[in-house]
């Protein structure tokens, strides 16, 4: 692909005039996950974590999510925690902590991270479709369909340019809110589960779901809190 080999020789080029510095680590780091080379991006990544351009202004967002991408959730977690408070208390910061506690299906400590975030980055289209499924995953169906709402909004011209419609139930999250509330039962008890310990809860889901084997709340809260009860293992 030509575009390829041209964006690859500029970063050469800048490399072999400029050295290993961390805006040309973190462009390397970018483009490379953008042609799907996630090999090169986790060398480029290792490259900048063994210097101090993990904890630079232009790199250390780039790595981070490319950590959280390939499934290093410790490795971002601890980048995140060594951060100055100058870069870990950014949006983008309070974002990368909001997903990470998406990994631990903590939905509730996603909200609030995604809540801060958005307070100082409004305009955040991505950051209102994360809070938007997060809310969703945390039964807050209002919150949802706002935040849904907003993610389409500033994300508009993308939508558009790609040819897909703007009608929040043509979404996925949207599709989920519409079956979502059209099951008022399941969602009254489901709401009531949230303080009880995890065996009592994953014993009252797997109740609703036999009862309710249409509901797909409750089925996407029972599969939830298996997975953070760790009870899907590897057979054998």
């Amino acid at each position: 692909i030509p575009d390829r080999d041209r964006a690859l020789a500029h970063l050469d080029e800048a490399q072999a005039t400029f050295s290993e510095r961390p805006e040309i680590l973190a462009s390397r780091i970018h483009v490379s996950r953008a042609l799907g080379e996630h090999g090169a991006a986790i060398a480029a990544a290792a490259a900048a974590a063994a210097g101090d351009a993990a904890r630079h202004d232009a790199s250390w967002a780039e790595i981070t999510a490319l950590r959280i991408f390939t499934g290093d959730f410790a490795g971002a977690e601890t980048l995140l925690d060594a951060l100055p408070d100058r870069l870990g208390k950014t949006s983008r910061a309070h974002f990368f902590r909001g997903q990470l506690a998406e990994t631990r299906r903590d939905y509730a400590r996603a909200v609030a991270e995604y809540g801060v975030a958005l307070r100082t980055d409004p305009a955040n289209g991505d950051g209102h479709g994360e809070m938007a499924r997060a809310s969703l995953l945390n039964l807050d169906l209002d919150a949802a369909r706002r935040h849904l709402r907003l993610s389409m909004q500033h994300n508009a011209a993308g939508t558009l340019a790609r040819g897909q419609s703007l009608n929040p139930s043509q979404h996925h999250v949207g599709q989920l809110l519409d079956e979502f509330a059209l099951d008022a039962l399941s969602l009254r008890r489901l709401g009531g589960l949230g303080a009880l310990p995890a065996e009592s809860q994953l014993a009252r889901l797997k109740a609703l779901v036999r009862q309710r084997p249409e509901s797909t709340a409750a089925a996407i809260a029972l599969v939830l809190a298996a997975r953070r009860a760790s009870e899907f293992r590897p057979e054998g």
